[in-house]
């Protein structure tokens, strides 16, 4: 059986379920542009007159991730 008859056999399962398939696109963050980006955006931030509100907001999303 090849690849896409056993892609066709999963969607088939899924269906059966009234589920679909979804796709997460992660960056890829090794790359230099990524990085510059990276940095360009929390300067923004650490600039920005709203910085305290912004780190509210950014701690009050990340609560419990780290309570494992």
């Amino acid at each position: 059986m090849g690849s896409r008859d056993r892609a066709r056999r999963r969607l088939e399962r899924l269906r059966a379920h009234d589920r679909r398939p979804v796709r997460i696109r992660v960056a890829d963050v090794s790359r230099p542009d990524f990085q510059r980006e990276a940095w360009r955006q929390s300067a923004t931030i650490a600039a920005s007159a709203d910085d305290a509100a912004d780190q509210a907001f950014v701690d009050a999303v990340a609560s419990g991730w780290d309570d494992g």
